[in-house]
């Protein structure tokens, strides 16, 4: 199962690459790589955030939880970057005792 999130996060990525307007290898790997880890990592999060809980008998909601990882993976950068901001001012926050 994490290989093929690991693939499918990582198809996300690139999906977003060729949306780019410069595209380098370079830039294709760190869309591949970046959608991989994010979509591998960040998806239990994005799926708690929107309560969708997947019964993993169920061939589709397996092919739902593959949509979900794409589409994390699409966004990782730009949605670690929400949650890192989210945490901050959280813990921003708790230090100034609210």
């Amino acid at each position: 199962e994490t290989g093929r999130a690991f693939v499918s996060g990582g198809l996300g990525g690139v999906a977003r690459w060729f949306g780019q307007d410069k595209k380098t290898l370079w830039s294709f790997m760190v869309a591949w790589f970046g959608g991989s880890i994010c979509g591998v990592y960040l998806t239990p999060i994005v799926m708690w955030i929107v309560g969708y809980a997947p019964d993993p008998s169920v061939v589709a909601a397996q092919n739902t939880t593959a949509a979900f990882v794409f589409v994390t993976g699409a966004v990782g950068i730009s949605l670690l970057k929400i949650i890192t901001a989210g945490v901050e001012n959280r813990a921003k926050k708790w230090s100034e005792g609210e």
